[in-house]
């Protein structure tokens, strides 16, 4: 008899339990409308891609690059453009004081760490300015990976450093 209360019992907990693990998954959330984009998997549906070809064509849009086959340069212009318009949607939800804020932030961070580290070492400390000079300008070139992917997918006769593609 405690063995079949037991198993009632855990029936009536474990199956809400299992069922609200279950249902919030990652993987159920592409099946909902209004989901996220996967671009990974519409540029593999869309364009009929292998995951090899997949994984050129988004370092393509990342670092803006050129690709030879034509099939892949589609494929990289259309997921350059949808991750344009991601970015541009996610900017608009953002609020302007929040990325004041973090840039407030990421300055005082600088000065309290440039005022640490010239009170410990006696001297000014050049490879933290130029550590912040450079991690902020390698992101904000990164970031136009998306729309130098578009520029030279786009034209078939130039690439971004001037040769021709051949």
């Amino acid at each position: 008899m405690t063995g079949a209360v037991i198993v009632v019992v855990a029936i009536l907990l474990g199956l809400p339990l299992l069922a609200w693990w279950v249902g919030n998954r990652r993987v159920w959330s592409r099946l909902r409308p209004g989901a996220d984009p996967d671009p990974w998997g519409d540029a593999m549906r869309r364009f009929g891609l292998t995951p090899q070809e997949t994984a050129r064509v988004e370092s393509a849009v990342t670092w803006g690059r050129r690709l030879d086959d034509e099939r892949l340069r589609r494929a990289a212009v259309q997921w350059a453009r949808q991750h344009i318009e991601q970015t541009e949607a996610r900017r608009r939800i953002r609020s302007p004081w929040g990325r004041a804020a973090l840039l407030l932030g990421a300055v005082a961070v600088l000065a309290a760490g440039m005022y640490w580290m010239g009170a410990r070492r006696g001297e000014f400390p050049w490879d933290t300015v130029i550590w912040w000079v450079i991690w902020p300008a390698a992101l904000a070139w990164l970031a136009t990976g998306p729309r130098r992917a578009i520029r030279v997918n786009s034209d078939s006769g130039s690439s971004d450093d001037g040769t021709t593609a051949g």
